[in-house]
């Protein structure tokens, strides 16, 4: 009578249950080349089947693999109603989710997945612009996006490796975000990732600031006596580069026998704008007036050309004569003696 019921209750628990996966193995991770088994037992009735599926392909049903490929096997316990993928030589199209499922008259019923991540060293994504303008002041983000296995750690430097305040830089994920840009803050900055899978990899974000013009007279007060070539320099810093001008009793000077204005480019966005008066005369003396200007402002400095008795001039100095501690050179104007105090000897 006992066994009856035994047998009765064991009946009932089992039509209970169901049909299920009762063991899937847990998520795996692998690097390239490695061997993975998943295992997946199940509970189901006799009619029914097993079938393993990746990303909703099916690789196995039963015992039999969908389609032949050396790298997999099935095997079957029928004694334990266990299904075992066997993955061998794995690479990074490996990583993904597989499905353990029971299907019942060709329709899918219940099944588990497991996550398998095949690891993979960084990658830099070169979506994202490699060339960043804003304007100074406002707020500007540089983004960053890589890939790979385990997820890369992502850091921000300046090329120049200058620190960023942490009150002014704002690290965020992959993305660094400067909440009030300055001038200074424009020039290149590096982005790398790592994950410990081979080596870190890194690009460069040129940060492009426009501002208005900051102008600067590299002598204010020149000197030169009347008949000689005279130079009045002022530098502009800006971005876009700005137009520069000079000004000589509130009119604009142009290019013309007593006037050549040059210009001369250099890094960090400055430009030097060079007045050159051929031949001085006396009513050249005075105050000049050099402005800047581009669409964010516009700035202005004074420079004084004054005369004096001496020329002021550039020159390419001689070597006439020389002895055991001195050395002299010649210029049609000037003698000029000069005592060694070091020298090197070169063979």
């Amino acid at each position: 009578m006992n066994y009856k019921i035994l047998i009765f209750v064991v009946t009932l628990a089992n039509l209970c249950m169901g049909e299920q996966v009762t063991y899937i193995s847990p998520p795996q991770t692998k690097n390239p080349g490695e061997s993975v088994v998943f295992n997946c037992t199940v509970q189901k009735e006799e009619r029914s089947t097993v079938s393993w599926k990746k990303d909703q392909n099916t690789l196995s049903i039963e015992n039999l693999l969908a389609s032949p490929d050396s790298r997999f096997k099935i095997i079957v316990d029928t004694a334990t109603s266990t299904y075992s993928l066997h993955i061998l030589d794995l690479n990074k199209d490996d990583s993904g989710k597989y499905r353990c499922q029971i299907n019942k008259n060709m329709q899918e019923n219940v099944g588990k997945e497991i996550d398998l991540q095949v690891t993979r060293p960084p990658i830099i994504l070169d979506s994202n612009e490699n060339n960043v303008r804003t304007v100074e002041g406002q707020a500007v983000t540089l983004l960053c996006a890589a890939d790979g296995y385990p997820r890369p750690e992502i850091t921000w430097k300046r090329d120049d490796n200058e620190l960023m305040s942490s009150k002014e830089f704002i690290f965020k994920g992959s993305n660094l975000t400067i909440l009030q840009v300055k001038k200074e803050d424009r020039g290149h900055y590096i982005c790398e990732a790592s994950n410990g899978i081979g080596n870190k990899v890194s690009k460069k974000v040129l940060l492009e600031v426009s501002f208005a013009p900051i102008l600067s007279a590299k002598r204010p007060k020149v000197g030169q006596k009347e008949g000689y070539e005279a130079k009045l320099i002022c530098k502009s810093v800006s971005y876009p580069p700005a137009a520069i001008s000079f000004l000589y009793n509130d009119k604009v000077i142009s290019n013309n026998e007593h006037y050549q204005i040059e210009y001369q480019g250099s890094v960090n966005e400055e430009t030097e704008a060079i007045l050159t008066l051929r031949e001085v005369k006396k009513h050249h003396y005075g105050e000049y007036l050099c402005k800047a200007k581009n669409q964010f402002g516009n700035a202005e400095t004074r420079l004084e050309l004054f005369e004096q008795e001496m020329p002021n001039e550039i020159f390419t100095l001689f070597q006439r004569s020389s002895g055991h501690r001195f050395i002299g050179f010649h210029h049609y104007y000037y003698a000029i003696v000069c005592t060694v105090i070091f020298f090197r000897l070169f063979y």
